[in-house]
């Protein structure tokens, strides 16, 4: 189950990844400028920023085993998308999509951390998911230009679905929860907590300014 939740935090990344070291191309493909194309990764951090709050609830209402599949499902969709020979904005779209799987997969780890593993585990075992989104992000800046040189920018995009894909299969056997409910920490719910609590918690606020730096 550790190795699963390493891949899910890491294909989003993974995926999203692709384009920036062959940004040229996309640049050339579509006929856009350098700043227009720098919307394929704005489109992954707006997709992000979008889903996050339905991710959160998701989680605390279904548990992070169905949220880890619909994160990985949905990657392995929006991926499908990219291998669409279509217009440039729907090439943003499907990197929006994927960015809005990653609340579903990266915010799972903190419920699966407490699930699996004692209290004296949790701040380990939070690191080696985390490397995971790292680990995505690395592979993809080294694989992706040699799969573009190799099969072209669509298949590039065939490729890393196929990925996407083999990823979501192989996984869905292994992920498990071993809880029917999820530990709270004994700490208040906000279930409706808008951004003026948000900005009214100090120590959330600077985590939040902190993690923007």
């Amino acid at each position: 189950m550790l190795g699963v939740m390493f891949l899910a935090n890491a294909l989003p990344e993974f995926l999203w990844s692709n384009l920036p070291p062959v940004v040229s191309e996309v640049i050339d493909r579509y006929q856009v400028g350098p700043t227009v194309a720098g919307l394929t990764m704005l489109g992954f951090s707006g997709g992000t920023i979008i889903a996050t709050r339905w991710g959160g609830t998701l989680i605390d209402r279904a548990g992070y085993r169905v949220a880890v599949l619909i994160g990985l499902a949905m990657c392995t969709v929006f991926a499908a998308l990219r291998m669409v020979d279509g217009p440039f904005w729907l090439l943003v779209a499907a990197q929006a999509g994927i960015g809005a799987a990653l609340p579903f997969t990266t915010a799972t780890t903190s419920s699966f951390v407490i699930d699996w593993f004692e209290p004296r585990l949790e701040s380990r075992m939070t690191g080696v998911c985390m490397v995971g989104l790292y680990a995505g992000l690395g592979v993809s800046m080294i694989v992706s230009p040699i799969l573009w040189r190799h099969f072209g920018f669509l298949g590039l995009m065939r490729v890393t679905a196929l990925i996407s894909a083999v990823t979501l299969i192989a996984s869905y056997p292994f992920v498990r929860q071993r809880t029917a409910t999820q530990r709270t920490g004994g700490g208040v719910r906000h279930d409706r907590a808008g951004i003026r609590w948000v900005l009214g918690n100090r120590s959330l606020t600077i985590l939040l300014v902190t993690s923007f730096l």
